[in-house]
């Protein structure tokens, strides 16, 4: 009975992480996202996205009033990146310098974070994993970079003091 219970508890574990030994392509527009903007310490930023033509558009406007000055949207999945050490976006920007955040942990109050600049056009953009420093709203920790072998959560920010709008239109995540 053991056994047989060993059994079960491997293979829910590893039905649940996904990546086990090659690459993993996450379809943006598939994947269940939430928006977290600067509203949630007083800010007013507006931050949205929308699902079309298989892209996940993260759209708005930011606003500095309020201590303000970011909108994001996030997904949480479990990804388990045994040696993978990137991640390769496909995306049509705007312009403007994003972030993408990572956690290997929910119950972290930190992530890990690396910023992308976008110009205008469609882009493939590689970030190392072993690049990504630590960060808890806005501020660098004196932690070591990132360095697990696990993702929980994937976030798209964008943080700016200036008041712009933005549109970035994500195609593909892919890790690797």
């Amino acid at each position: 009975m053991k056994n047989l219970l060993f059994i079960f508890i491997v293979f829910l574990n590893n039905y649940e992480i996904n990546g086990q030994n090659e690459s993993i392509t996450i379809e943006a527009s598939q994947k269940q996202w939430e928006i977290v903007n600067d509203n949630v310490m007083g800010g007013v930023s507006i931050g949205d996205f929308k699902i079309q033509n298989n892209r996940l558009i993260f759209f708005g406007k930011l606003s500095s009033k309020f201590n303000g000055g970011f909108a994001s949207i996030r997904t949480r999945e479990r990804i388990q990146l045994n040696s993978f050490e990137k991640i390769n976006l496909k995306v049509i920007g705007d312009g403007n310098t994003y972030q993408i955040r990572i956690k290997d942990n929910l119950s972290n109050y930190y992530s890990y974070a690396q910023d992308f600049k976008t110009n205008g056009s469609e882009q493939q953009i590689t970030l190392n994993l072993s690049e990504f420093k630590p960060v808890f709203r806005g501020t660098p920790l004196s932690l070591e970079n990132f360095d697990k072998k696990l993702i929980t959560e994937l976030t798209f920010m964008i943080v700016s003091n200036k008041e712009p709008d933005f549109k970035l239109q994500i195609i593909e995540v892919a890790i690797n």
